[in-house]
């Protein structure tokens, strides 16, 4: 996940929705315009859209994704930071824009310059980025956005009833991401514990009965510490408490 404080800015959005084509919609919310410009150059938006497009299926993504952006008082500095964020997108993950819904600016200066913005290579030299043009729908009212997505998936300054809190949901990743994190390191001491126990079946068990009582007491606890070195039960009892919050999500704001 990139940084906290990229995150929490919310210069750009992944809140679940999807337009009429089934692709999911990365929104970049207009009443964060402002903080774009303060936090954001193209590299960390870029680093922000990247990880949403990461953490989708991969059933979800085939067909690209759906960006969106109501720019009606966005301003040019933050009309230009968007694009440029997009024509990057779609340099380094190719056909990755499937669609780029646009509210119009009012201003008709912004508009004209929007225009070239969509249609004009970025690069004068290396990898170039084809124009935006050809995949922008733009609608001269948030109200006209409903033609092409179902208001079930635009939140309510779009016009839509969809609820989103992206902070909860950030907060949401980061459990889920970490308890993800902790399996895979699981996962990767399991081979390496299998040989230590494997080498224990091996111990040979000689002598008297107390000495035999003995030695299978000492492979038992040898047996007891390797697997608690594997920290298996409480990723366990970690992933049982996830599951219980996630069937009773009123139990924690978080799920």
């Amino acid at each position: 996940m990139p940084s906290g404080k990229l995150m929490s800015v919310q210069g750009a959005i992944l809140p679940g929705a999807f337009d009429q084509h089934g692709r999911p919609i990365i929104c970049f919310p207009a009443r964060h315009h402002g903080s774009l410009m303060e936090h954001f150059n193209s590299q960390d938006l870029v680093h922000v859209v990247q990880y949403f497009m990461v953490i989708t299926r991969s059933s979800q993504k085939k067909n690209g994704f759906a960006f969106l952006a109501d720019l009606t008082t966005a301003g040019l500095p933050a009309i230009h930071l968007i694009v440029e964020t997009l024509q990057l997108v779609e340099i380094r993950t190719p056909r990755s824009v499937g669609c780029f819904y646009i509210v119009r600016p009012d201003n008709k200066a912004d508009c004209k310059q929007l225009a070239k913005l969509l249609g004009v290579k970025t690069a004068k030299k290396g990898p170039q980025a084809k124009g935006l043009w050809d995949k922008c729908t733009i609608v001269s009212d948030v109200g006209e956005l409903q033609n092409h997505i179902d208001p079930s998936q635009l939140t309510s300054d779009l016009g839509g009833y969809l609820t989103y809190d992206h902070q909860t949901w950030v907060q949401f990743r980061r459990v889920i991401e970490v308890f993800s994190k902790d399996t895979e390191t699981v996962l990767e001491r399991v081979p390496a514990v299998i040989e230590q126990l494997q080498t224990l079946t091996h111990c040979k068990v000689d002598g008297s009965i107390e000495e035999a009582e003995q030695t299978a007491d000492n492979i038992s606890q040898q047996c007891e510490s390797v697997l608690r070195t594997l920290q298996l039960q409480a990723v366990y009892d970690r992933c049982k408490q996830i599951l219980q919050l996630m069937r009773h999500p009123g139990r924690d704001q978080v799920f």
